[in-house]
């Protein structure tokens, strides 16, 4: 089957969805679905998922989602005076799940937010809102814009239509516009939307199946939403080896036993924390409800967080610990050597960027791993209650589980990830 001829309704995350709900929509609204013109068989799909909830009016989708929601949100701007509010921007691939309509109907009660996320991950939460409707949580950022529910309030803080751009044209919109904390941004308590995203995805232009993952952590961190705040907030778990030392299967590891996790983020997790510090803000600022931080880097500004900032993260979050996964260093290389990303072949995009050979890259690499390992083991050396040197080719994973008691990790659990 052609990709672009997939059937939404046959996908294996919405066939075996669970609905909980046991209320009826009490209203529907308006709503803009995005929809590639290549694509108008999905309209099929989404118009039989919303029927009950919105009014869909198709939007031809543009040459990139952020376009297609600025000029959605520009039109809604332009016509709000006969706008019907709230409206809801949605694009053609969300669907609902869980108890989703318990939180539709709540929607017409809010009055203090500019608009709900329903199908978000990358969650940053606020710690506290006296204003917060008790089925909703606040957030000061997020990713993903499947299905955003807009109120007057968020068009009536723009006195133009240059002013509203300013705010939101900044590609890509779900990372930039969706992470600006002047805006009061809602997501329901459970998660109760999602996105098809095991395909390929126009958008990101590759296959997107890796997001599932996302939504797991999503879903962790809500559902520790309405227990009492953890004075332990900065206790955090920083695994601070290279990439290719077993990371994508720590990460796996700690979303199977429901410990929030962020592991690479695609660069940004590194360039925010670089960020952050060149700003005097904390190194996890937007990042705060993750427990566990690995992978590190940005390849693109040659910015690798882990090594330059360990001291700085065990400064800022002294009851965190530490993990230096660590494996045999040519075998290391060697993976590197193989590994290929959106960039291609990973070594040959740091010879094109840094203008050496291949053997001038795998020696520049190998000083790099030696001196990281040992600047981290003598740092850590009056403190080794911290710091777990844990090599992944050798060690079994009860090693891992035993310097982290706390979490209570099931080991059975634990699998290699992992192409190279």
């Amino acid at each position: 089957m052609l990709q672009s001829k997939l059937d939404y309704s046959l996908n294996s995350c919405y066939k075996n969805r669970i609905i909980t709900s046991t209320e009826k929509p009490q209203f529907k609204l308006d709503a803009f679905c995005i929809n590639l013109d290549k694509k108008q068989h999905n309209m099929h799909f989404i118009n039989s998922e919303w029927k009950d909830f919105c009014n869909i009016t198709r939007f031809s989708g543009l040459s990139s989602a952020t376009e297609s929601h600025v000029e959605i949100l520009k039109n809604i701007y332009i016509n709000r005076k006969s706008v019907k509010f709230p409206i809801v921007v949605m694009e053609d691939d969300v669907y609902k799940k869980n108890d989703f309509t318990k939180y539709w109907n709540k929607l017409l009660k809010l009055n203090t937010c500019d608009y709900v996320t329903f199908d978000a991950f990358y969650l940053s939460l606020k710690d506290s809102d006296s204003d917060l409707p008790s089925y909703f949580a606040s957030l000061k950022g997020h990713q993903m814009m499947g299905f955003t529910v807009y109120y007057k309030k968020f068009f009536d803080r723009f006195r133009t239509i240059n002013e509203l751009v300013l705010a939101i044209n900044r590609n890509p919109i779900d990372m930039n516009f969706t992470n600006n904390e002047k805006f009061i941004k809602y997501t329901p308590k459970q998660q109760v939307c999602c996105q098809i995203v095991s395909k390929f995805s126009d958008t990101a232009k590759k296959v997107t199946s890796h997001y599932l993952d996302y939504y797991k952590e999503a879903e962790n961190i809500l559902k520790t939403i309405d227990k009492t705040i953890d004075k332990t907030i900065d206790k955090k778990i920083f695994i601070i080896g290279f990439n290719k030392t077993g990371t994508r299967s720590f990460m796996h590891y700690f979303i199977k036993n429901s410990i929030p996790v962020i592991h690479w983020h695609e660069n940004r997790l590194a360039r925010a924390i670089k960020f952050n510090y060149d700003n005097k803000r904390k190194l996890l600022t937007n990042y705060e409800k993750f427990t566990v931080f690995c992978d590190m880097e940005d390849i693109h500004n040659m910015n690798f967080a882990h090594v330059t900032y360990f001291k700085e993260m065990d400064k800022q979050y002294p009851n965190s610990k530490f993990i230096l996964n660590i494996r045999n260093v040519e075998k290391w290389i060697e993976s590197r050597n193989n590994h290929q990303d959106d960039n291609g072949n990973y070594t040959d995009y740091f010879c094109k960027k840094l203008k050496l050979t291949k053997e001038e890259v795998n020696d520049k690499w190998r000083k790099e791993f030696y001196e990281h390992n040992k600047n981290v083991i003598k740092y850590f050396s009056d403190k080794p209650n911290k710091l777990l040197i844990y090599h992944v080719e050798n060690d079994n994973i009860e090693k891992l589980n035993d310097f982290l008691p706390e979490y209570q990790l099931n080991a059975d659990l634990y699998s290699h990830e992992g192409k190279t």
